[in-house]
């Protein structure tokens, strides 16, 4: 969900059942070592490269 830009970080944490943004983001970093949208620059990054 994070590589699709149209979503909101915000409407992600609520569509996949946190109460809070801030309980996803700490849920996040904790699992992933990085921010949720850390995470979507790194995605973003990489499909870039893959396009050239």
């Amino acid at each position: 969900m994070l590589g699709e830009n149209r979503l909101k970080i915000n409407e992600i944490s609520k569509a996949v059942g946190f109460l809070s943004e801030q309980s996803f983001y700490r849920f996040f970093r904790k699992a992933m070592n990085a921010t949720p949208q850390e995470y979507r620059n790194q995605i973003g990054r990489s499909t870039d490269d893959s396009r050239m």
